[in-house]
């Protein structure tokens, strides 16, 4: 049921979108934020092919670019790469250290890779932010509590 209401969103929300993305894209091809809001677009709407190419021209514009690492890494966590996400992720926090999205998905690709102990340590590091970060504080205490990470 939640994934039918995912993919209705994504066919009546999202596919829209895409095509002006993809001019944006194209139209400005140096520009790393339309071409990682163009990898957004096509991982929403399940093609993970165009998603990782338009991430990875985001990075080639901009290696820095903390969104587009990230973007990258979810997508691979989601195609079931975990293990190659693992540095992605690294990579976002070390370019924008108050990244808690990237820190969370840190600890789910850690979680993904069977290295239970470092996603439960980051877990709770996501758990140290601000609260200003609290939709990621949430779902850090949730997977800790899943994993035994309470102790």
């Amino acid at each position: 049921m939640f994934r039918d209401a995912v993919r209705d969103f994504a066919e009546q929300e999202v596919r829209p979108r895409v095509a002006p993305m993809e001019r944006a894209a194209a139209i400005d091809p140096n520009n790393a934020s339309y071409s990682m809001n163009l990898g957004n677009a096509r991982r929403a709407v399940g093609d993970a092919s165009g998603a990782e190419q338009a991430y990875r021209r985001a990075l080639e514009v901009d290696p820095r670019a903390a969104d587009a690492i990230n973007g990258l890494g979810v997508l691979l966590v989601e195609t079931k790469r975990p293990a190659e996400a693992i540095p992605l992720f690294e990579r976002a926090i070390a370019a924008a250290p108050d990244f808690q999205e990237a820190r969370l998905n840190l600890g789910i690709a850690l979680q993904e890779s069977g290295q239970t102990a470092r996603a439960a340590d980051t877990y709770r590091q996501v758990l140290a932010a601000p609260p200003r970060y609290k939709r990621e504080r949430e779902a850090a205490a949730k997977l800790l509590a899943a994993i035994g990470g309470n102790r």
